[in-house]
């Protein structure tokens, strides 16, 4: 469950693209949705096997400065990232892959597995940017982006905070 949330939080910029995409006149379909799906997979499994490196050459305290630094970074980061707008879906993707691939590395040096951490990354990131670029003009209202990149900045602090009291 702490993956799927933790993952779920950085998918927030996902979502928070395919909107903008929408914004701009592009519309995502499901070639745009594989590549998106293939770029932040491979992102995310080669940062995810770095995490796995670390977990093995460190102690728990270490790991529970690093988690929670890490977490608290994507917090930061979230609150004080202007939303760019991307004009394609291959330098869309990479965008969201740095957070994604943060947090890959997070859960990895925590024992989840690689793969599994990765694909549902990946699947989440690419997913919720395809749902927003297709519902963006009947169901969202642009106000309501803030809001939303202040909720994935809170899930961060709250994981950031529940990893540094573990330390």
């Amino acid at each position: 469950m702490f993956m799927l949330f933790s993952l779920l939080a950085a998918s927030v910029d996902g979502f928070l693209c395919g909107f903008a995409m929408n914004g701009i006149g592009i519309k995502l379909g499901k070639k745009e949705f594989f590549s998106s799906f293939m770029i932040i997979f491979v992102c995310c499994f080669i940062s995810a096997i770095a995490g796995r490196y670390v977990a093995r050459a460190q102690i728990d305290s270490v790991l529970n400065i690093i988690g929670g630094s890490i977490m608290l970074w994507l917090a930061v980061a979230g609150l004080l990232n202007d939303s760019k707008v991307h004009s394609s879906i291959v330098s869309a993707s990479f965008a969201v892959a740095a957070d994604a691939s943060a947090a890959c590395l997070y859960l990895a040096i925590y024992g989840y597995s690689p793969v599994a951490v990765a694909f549902v990354s990946a699947f989440l990131h690419s997913g919720l940017m395809l749902v927003a670029n297709r519902t963006a003009d009947k169901l969202i209202k642009p106000e309501w982006l803030t809001a939303t990149r202040y909720m994935a900045s809170g899930f961060f602090a709250i994981m950031a905070f529940m990893k540094f009291c573990q330390f």
